[in-house]
């Protein structure tokens, strides 16, 4: 896609939606050479993977090895350390009494998705700093900033019905590793892990995206606006628009797709 282009693409996000945080991009790595060239901040020591995206999501671009993950249930996933085969079967979760029998922990196991391939390393940062595209996007968010990125997902595919959610490792699997194996969208309600160590809201959740999906999903989040969004929110996004010095989008105030739709009382419409 080039930087050029995500940087418009971004620029056109923050527009359209209220958002504190940068969309994050991860690439994953699969070499020493292109390692040492990405110029970058390397993590010199060890920090959790989700530590590492809240870092980018506060405009800091990063690299790091397997060595540096500080997190053995991250480092798992992204393919930076082997597959126990107690963890296969569920025995490891059961003393953690999160599950009822083995058999409960093994389906939760099952469904962890995990990187088939193991990276020399891997860069994080916000998506229009990157100098390389990314694999897959992360944008921390409020539910209706979710809402919208699936709105605009669904209106170039339709809706995807296979969103995995299980409250575990969700910044390492659940929001990096599904959509970057699957190629399609994501979205996770953080796990406790996540939550603890990086103080997200408990107003907010994730969305993730493979990146081959990203441009349709802005260019479906914008054409949705006119049906979707209500008229104080178009005159919030015309004006970051203008501002933003991005082209005059084509809106239709005082009506969406379900104006007159409801009945409310005595004979009233909305």
């Amino acid at each position: 896609m080039g930087k050029e282009l995500r940087e418009e693409l971004m620029l056109k996000l923050k527009s359209a939606l209220e958002l504190d945080r940068n969309m994050v991009g991860v690439r994953f790595i699969y070499s020493k050479d292109d390692f040492e060239s990405c110029q970058v901040q390397p993590i010199l020591h060890h920090l959790p993977y989700c530590m590492m995206v809240k870092s980018a999501s506060k405009g800091n671009n990063i690299k790091a090895k397997p060595e540096n993950i500080g997190c053995f249930a991250a480092a798992r996933v992204l393919g930076m350390t082997e597959v126990s085969e107690t963890y296969k079967s569920g025995e490891d979760y059961m003393g953690f009494g999160m599950f009822h029998d083995r058999n409960a922990s093994k389906k939760v196991c099952d469904n962890i998705s995990i990187c088939p391939e193991k990276p020399y390393g891997i860069e994080l940062g916000p998506v229009e700093k990157m100098e390389k595209d990314p694999h897959v996007v992360i944008l921390v968010t409020v539910p209706y900033n979710v809402m919208r990125l699936v709105h605009g997902y669904n209106y170039y595919n339709g809706t995807y019905s296979n969103y995995k959610m299980g409250g575990l490792q969700a910044i390492c699997a659940e929001a990096t590793v599904y959509p970057f194996i699957s190629g399609e969208i994501n979205t996770t309600m953080m796990c406790a892990g996540t939550r603890y160590l990086n103080q997200w809201e408990r107003s907010e959740m994730a969305v993730s995206i493979s990146y081959d999906k990203l441009e349709n999903t802005i260019d479906g989040l914008l054409r949705t606006i006119n049906p979707l969004e209500r008229d104080g929110d178009k005159r919030r996004i015309e004006t970051k628009f203008k501002e933003a010095g991005l082209p005059d989008l084509e809106l239709n105030y005082g009506q969406n797709y379900d104006t007159n739709y409801y009945e409310l009382g005595k004979n009233k419409k909305r």
